[in-house]
């Protein structure tokens, strides 16, 4: 169990919280009491963007953690999540702004340089339809007195008033446009981000339609999604109304996988190293981006992303596996691969980790399977493969392994089989 997770089984111990969930579907809880019974900051024990980086315990009791007042929280028993699209086309930018604007970064180390790039581009306003933004909010702010009603296992409104919101950014045009950046591919995101600046600006009587935004950035390649409210006063009432994605510098296109696969040698499994079991290769991609970034330790890589708490040596050991990263005191550090990988563009970054699946020999029987069959092979052929390569390997961890194996031969379909993910310039 994670500290966290210690702490909040000893708060749900004390104040009988499992019990008010049950019976009401949710359970008042005071910063005051976090920190007396935990002697964990609140903010932190409260904060979970992501359905995965939740402790076991909040994960047990099926809940989510919402502010409604400064210093006070709710934990509802229901689903305040919502899901993120995967990406499947990329429009391409040429390089214009990079031509006019020297300073410009062609790779982004935070959020809001995310949100800048993505702003000086033009990407923006191409996604939006709207060329005249301004920006006009950005910052931590206060909400007015709002009510909504959440969807759990019983309807049920609150009050929130004087929550601290974070708004990543806010533009004006036609509409107004509220944003929430996030660095790294996310599966998911806590709905609260968007929804309570939606409704702070709501209360303040804006009249111009206010449209919320979720924007990540994920190897080299901006992603942005429109989200929507059909009923105001409902929380869960959010749905995606469309999503688009985008790379400033697409490099060359990545090669056939067949002609991969006969100009890559075969190399020997890493034995020191654990076996993956990191099944999002997006997240392995992002980890090797972080080294890159200065963000070594496990620790941080984890709250960078907002990981749930081994994620971190489990994406970061897939990445040592595939030769892009070295440990390093307590974590990790770019090989020369890496290195190269992190300077390289987002299409030949794809062929570079199709490469490095291509040296191990699970994947690379895996992918000659793949392509003699014109598809994934079945779990049980992938395990036996598994058994011939990695004796290491025994029992009920070979068929777990084997579904890492099967996703990142999704991966590698998605990208390299399926035609060329990446459309023509815009």
């Amino acid at each position: 169990m994670s500290e966290t997770d210690r702490a909040w089984s000893r708060l749900f111990d004390a104040l009988d919280l499992g019990t008010s969930l049950q019976s009401q579907g949710y359970a008042l809880v005071s910063a005051g009491q976090i920190k007396a019974i935990s002697g964990r900051e609140p903010r932190l024990m409260a904060k979970f963007d992501t359905r995965a980086c939740r402790p076991a315990t909040l994960k047990r009791a099926d809940c989510t953690v919402l502010p409604v007042r400064n210093g006070e929280y709710v934990l509802v028993k229901g689903d305040g999540y919502a899901p993120l699209p995967d990406v499947r086309t990329v429009q391409t930018f040429g390089a214009g702004a990079f031509q006019r604007l020297q300073t410009l970064p062609r790779v982004c180390r935070s959020e809001s340089q995310v949100l800048d790039v993505a702003m000086a581009s033009g990407m923006l306003s191409t996604f939006l339809g709207e060329p005249g933004l301004t920006l006009t909010i950005r910052g931590r702010l206060r909400t007015h007195p709002f009510a909504f009603t959440f969807r759990g296992v019983l309807p049920l409104k609150f009050q929130v008033d004087g929550v601290q919101v974070e708004v990543d950014a806010g533009y004006e045009g036609d509409r107004v446009y509220i944003v929430e950046a996030k660095m790294g591919a996310r599966d998911d995101f806590i709905v609260r981000q968007l929804y309570y600046p939606y409704r702070m600006w709501r209360e303040q009587g804006v009249s111009k339609a206010i449209v919320p935004l979720f924007v990540t950035y994920s190897n080299q390649i901006f992603t942005i999604s429109e989200y929507g409210f059909p009923s105001p006063e409902e929380y869960n009432s959010v749905v995606r109304l469309r999503t688009a994605s985008y790379a400033l510098d697409r490099g060359r296109g990545p090669p056939d996988l067949h002609a991969l696969l006969a100009t890559t040698p075969a190399g020997p499994e890493p034995l020191p190293i654990p076996f993956p079991q990191a099944n999002d290769m997006r997240k392995v991609i992002d980890v090797i981006d972080a080294v890159g970034n200065g963000i070594h330790t496990r620790e941080r890589i984890t709250e960078y992303y907002e990981f749930a708490p081994r994620q971190s040596s489990y994406y970061g050991d897939a990445a040592r596996y595939l030769g892009f990263l070295d440990v390093w005191r307590d974590g990790y550090v770019l090989s020369g691969t890496g290195d190269a990988f992190v300077g390289a563009a987002a299409a030949e970054r794809i062929a570079m980790m199709a490469c490095a699946m291509l040296k191990r020999p699970v994947f690379r029987d895996a992918v000659e399977e793949m392509l003699g069959i014109g598809g994934v092979p079945p779990a049980e052929r992938i395990a036996g493969m598994i058994e011939r390569r990695r004796p290491d390997l025994r029992g009920t961890t070979v068929p777990r392994r084997a579904g890492t194996v099967a996703r990142w031969l999704e991966w590698l379909c998605r990208n390299l089989l399926q035609g060329d993910m990446f459309a023509d310039s815009s």
